[in-house]
């Protein structure tokens, strides 16, 4: 059955939503403004995905896609939306998912847009395929392991479109084939920094020390800065392996957020959208002024909050899990004097139960948690006498509930969104709270 549909949304992986009646239909290849005929097979249930006949009339938001590949990669699910419109969908977005989900409602400013909406990423993750001879690197196609190769990635920063075709290029010298029969290239992933130009680069694979990267590669590649060959895992959903083993060139980049120098190992976390990272870094500097106490900076990572934030608390105290981030973190904080940060290596959840259980005067916590979210602090942070929380999401579903669990506690004083990744569904967003009285 055929059906005429506005598209007035986006679904979470980029798809259009319309309304027929009470039935909510998500389209693929439909963007938020399109008129388009859709054919839904009869049913009832309440939502379900309709085929997308044709545009009938497009959006006059729509744009023509920067990327050939786009629709197959899945990467950029935003692509054919004006950046104006998409900034303003994540604002709605943010404060309708808050409201749905956390049971909140409240003001959420405008987005604070990127710079620019192509070429901004500074870390790539792509995995290998093709055959021995022609290697071929690209990302996975939606909720699948089919390789989409990607001869250019527009949103990727021109030097590492530039790393994936050199390393294309040596592997086809050498005859490394992708990963399969205990030898080959599974993926590799690079990054850059935007303070000095230096790329690190690691390839996992299989067997790849049988062979003379170290020899082959950087010629091809100016500005490379230091190679790792890592094994991979057993788990086919993580390209990037373990046991990392440098082989050429030095083992971590510089950075720099606001003041801070950073030094980043090729394991350790680091925003791949720099100049957004220091948006938000300010924000929340300015937001938090003067702490008079203890800082707790929860999923620290390499200490971009604890450590910018140095300066304006008498105390700072970062939590986190992994030992390469610590140790980076700890060598960051000595090669920028900061002598009042110090590095817990603890879960958030174990590291604040520490903190809290030792009486530290903790005058605010800053928690920036994977994708998950920290429910597992949000009890005990909210039964905490902590005025000041600003926690930072990559998921405003998980935000959304973390939030209803402090709202008991906690007032919610400002909701900011930051576009951290231009043309995709995915949005930052920074919430300030205070302890209510």
């Amino acid at each position: 059955m055929q059906h005429r549909l506005l598209i007035e949304d986006l679904g979470q992986h980029g798809e259009g939503v319309g309304r027929i009646g009470a039935k909510v239909l998500f389209v693929a290849g439909a963007t938020l403004g399109d008129e388009v005929l859709v054919e839904v097979d009869p049913g009832r249930q309440r939502m379900a995905r309709a085929r997308l006949v044709r545009i009938l009339r497009p959006a006059r938001q729509r744009m023509a896609l920067a990327c050939p590949v786009a629709r197959e990669c899945g990467g950029c699910q935003t692509m054919e939306l004006s950046y104006d419109a998409e900034v303003e969908w994540k604002r709605r977005r943010v404060s309708e998912t808050i409201r749905r989900i956390g049971g909140l409602k409240v003001a959420v400013e405008p987005t604070r847009a990127a710079v620019s909406p192509l070429g901004y990423r500074h870390k790539a993750t792509m995995p290998a395929g093709g055959q021995l001879g022609r290697i071929r690197l690209g990302y996975y196609a939606p909720f699948s392991h089919t390789l989409v190769p990607a001869e250019h990635c527009p949103v990727l920063h021109p030097d590492l479109n530039r790393v994936a075709e050199a390393v294309r290029t040596a592997a086809d010298q050498m005859g490394v084939g992708p990963a399969g029969g205990g030898s080959g290239l599974r993926s590799l992933m690079a990054r850059r920094s935007a303070a000095s130009g230096e790329l690190q680069l690691v390839l996992t694979g299989e067997g790849l020390g049988r062979f003379p990267w170290a020899s082959v590669l950087p010629p091809l590649l100016p500005g490379l800065s230091g190679l790792t060959l890592a094994r991979p895992t057993a788990s086919a959903n993580r390209l990037v392996g373990t046991g990392g083993e440098l082989v050429w060139g030095k083992g971590a980049i510089g950075e720099e957020l606001g003041k801070i120098q950073f030094r980043i190992s090729p394991f350790s976390f680091f925003q791949a959208n720099p100049a957004q990272a220091a948006n938000l870094v300010s924000a929340v500097q300015d937001t938090l002024g003067r702490v008079g106490g203890t800082l707790v900076d929860l999923y620290a990572g390499t200490g971009a909050f604890a450590l910018t934030l140095a300066a304006q608390a008498e105390r700072v105290v970062a939590v986190e899990a992994v030992e390469d981030a610590v140790e980076d973190g700890r060598a960051n904080a000595r090669s920028n004097r900061l002598t009042n940060v110090s590095f817990l290596q603890a879960d958030a959840a174990t590291g604040l139960a520490r903190l809290l259980a030792d009486g530290a005067a903790i005058e605010a916590v800053v928690l920036d948690p994977p994708r998950k979210g920290a429910w597992e602090v949000m009890a005990p942070l909210a039964a905490s006498l902590v005025p000041t929380v600003a926690y930072i999401s990559c998921d405003v579903a998980t935000l959304a509930r973390d939030l209803r669990a402090l709202d008991p506690a906690y007032q919610v004083e400002r909701v900011v969104p930051f576009d951290f990744f231009p043309r995709t569904v995915h949005v930052e967003t920074l919430v300030i709270l205070t302890r209510r009285r």
